[in-house]
């Protein structure tokens, strides 16, 4: 077993060195055992963005591989990729609180990840509509505007996990950028619940 896990870490630094070198960045490989909470805030800023590739293995040897890398996920606060499986991505959706302090943050994430020639994004903004709400999404579609992009924006009082998932499918999207302050993130579970209801990735902004 110990072989054949030194084996799998090689194949996984040779197609590391691989992507980075096509990409121009720099990188580095280190093989963490145990936790890896405390490895991943010690080699990362604030700046970062920490990607984390999760097994695709089905069933409960499945869940069991996955959840460990989730649970960091939650404890580490710099915004957090969540890739369930190998993807292209281009047509994000923003999911975020009308009172949340993230709103622009979940918006600029989106916009790095369009496509280039994408002119429209979507934002579903949770809550109540009411003032605060309508104003929020007035002041996204003007900010959003003055770079180029037009926002729609819709509501939802407190979408479920297949309402959030059939809102991505009818925006055609293929990553959901959600604000780290949202009930469906914090819960336990909710990020393996929301991949399992998506698969696709999911783009936490702290």
């Amino acid at each position: 077993l110990e072989a054949e896990l030194r084996a799998l870490a090689r194949e996984a630094e040779a197609a590391l060195g691989q992507a980075a070198r096509r990409a121009a960045v720099a990188w580095s490989f280190r093989v963490e055992r145990g936790d890896v909470t405390e490895a991943l805030a010690a080699s990362t800023t604030e700046e970062d963005l920490v990607v984390i590739g999760l097994p695709r293995l089905r069933g409960r040897m499945g869940m069991q591989a996955r959840l460990p890398l989730l649970r960091a996920a939650r404890r580490v606060s710099r915004s957090t990729l969540l890739v369930p499986s190998r993807v292209t991505l281009g047509r994000p959706l923003a999911l975020a609180h009308p009172d949340s302090d993230l709103v622009e943050r979940v918006l600029a994430t989106a916009m790095r990840l369009a496509a280039s020639g994408l002119s429209d994004l979507d934002l579903v903004l949770v809550g109540e509509a009411g003032e605060a709400a309508g104003r929020i999404a007035v002041q996204a579609q003007t900010w959003m505007s003055q770079r180029g992009y037009r926002l729609r924006v819709t509501q939802a009082p407190a979408p479920s996990l297949s309402q959030v998932a059939r809102a991505v499918l009818a925006a055609g999207s293929d990553i959901l950028v959600i604000a780290a302050d949202m009930p469906l993130v914090e819960e336990e579970g909710g990020a393996e619940a929301l991949l399992a209801e998506l698969s696709r990735p999911i783009l936490v902004v702290r």
